[in-house]
């Protein structure tokens, strides 16, 4: 009994190995973990407190090296307050069950979004082997993301190539393919070079981050983290994307960009299609997918990430510049010009080229 009030006491004890006095003042921490060796969230633990000071009890821990571990658990049998209290705490209950371990300053998620709103988030493929860890990274994200899980790298590729989300997160230590793997293989696809990844380690070690980078990680993150931190992280990490500052830079110029291989391949290909196509106004988004061998989807989303336009506006402002560098250059007329450049109608081209330019085409306009 403490102050009148009955107490449910639980003890669970083990006689294994023990915990140290440097690791047993962390344990309850997130994301602590004595051993990364073995598997595990460091979740765990951390759930379990918050259940147990929700339900106004403590719990408490006992152990010595060689002999064994014991944890304590008070309870009290009776909570003071309304039924209205009651039930308030019923759904705090409910919201730690789904979204686990939630920061001191996070708050309990609003989780009901209007359907366009759902469609304006950016994508975020989670790749990790623990249930407990996305389903943390879940709560964390879903108010401003569309979260898409997989739990080893072999299905994280297939989700990648099957959704093109916006950002990867991908923990390091997976069994069937680790995250090393998973990553290079992501950079090395034209469907998916272009997304930036986050991983997600327990180690510190400088040797594994230089292994990461190599194999094309864009940004670290190390175990615990707080929530604050991924989220800035991953948003620094969406709007500082690499971009291709100006989309007709010489072939040159996008060789020496900060661009992977893979993708300088991929703008010096769409370049070239859209230069060979410039006069044929058929020519469309779905005959650009096709000939860069990717789906509509893929397309946009890969080429929205590199140069901040979708292909139709990519299609319609490269004609527009090549029609500027013609009216500076040439004597033809801006019917000529019009018809040369893609557009069916000289009409529409003057406004076209109005809303972009700010003018009307006229020759030396520049």
């Amino acid at each position: 009994e403490k102050n009148g009030i009955p107490y449910l006491q639980m003890v669970v004890s083990d006689t294994g190995i023990g915990i140290s006095a440097e690791h047993i003042e962390h344990i309850f921490d997130d994301f602590y973990q004595v051993d990364v060796h073995h598997s595990g969230s460091g979740i765990g633990l951390a759930l379990v407190k918050a259940f147990v000071e929700l339900l106004h009890g403590n719990i408490a821990v006992d152990s010595q090296e060689g002999v064994g571990t014991s944890f304590i658990v008070q309870l009290p049998l009776k909570l003071a307050g309304t039924l209205e209290e009651g039930l308030q705490q019923n759904a705090k209950m409910q919201n730690l069950k789904e979204g686990a371990v939630f920061d001191a300053e996070q708050n309990i998620f609003d989780m009901t979004y209007k359907a366009e709103e759902e469609q304006e988030k950016p994508i975020v493929l989670v790749i990790d082997d623990n249930q407990d860890v996305r389903d943390y990274l879940k709560s964390l994200l879903d108010r401003e993301y569309i979260i898409v899980e997989a739990s080893n790298g072999k299905e994280g590729l297939e989700q990648a190539l099957k959704h093109t989300p916006n950002a990867i997160i991908c923990d390091v230590m997976m069994p069937i393919m680790d995250g090393m793997e998973c990553c290079k293989r992501l950079k090395s696809e034209l469907e998916t070079s272009h997304i930036p990844i986050m991983m997600l380690t327990a180690y510190t070690m400088d040797e594994q981050r230089l292994k990461g980078y190599e194999c094309g990680a864009d940004s670290y993150v190390s175990k615990p983290f707080s929530a604050n931190m991924l989220k800035t992280r991953l948003k620094n990490l969406l709007e500082n994307r690499k971009r291709v500052a100006s989309f007709f830079e010489s072939e040159k110029e996008i060789s020496k960009s900060s661009l992977g291989k893979v993708d300088q391949g991929f703008v010096q290909r769409l370049k070239q299609l859209i230069d060979k196509n410039m006069k044929n106004s058929e020519y469309s988004v779905e005959d650009l997918g096709r000939d860069m061998n990717l789906s509509r989807v893929q397309l946009y989303r890969k080429v929205k990430s590199l140069t901040d336009y979708s292909p139709n506006e990519l299609l319609r402002f490269t004609r527009l510049k090549r029609a500027k560098q013609l009216l500076a250059t040439t004597e033809k007329s801006v019917s000529e010009i019009a018809y040369e450049v893609g557009f069916n109608t000289p009409a529409y081209f003057t406004k076209c080229y109005k809303d972009y330019y700010g003018e009307t085409p006229t020759h030396n306009s520049h």
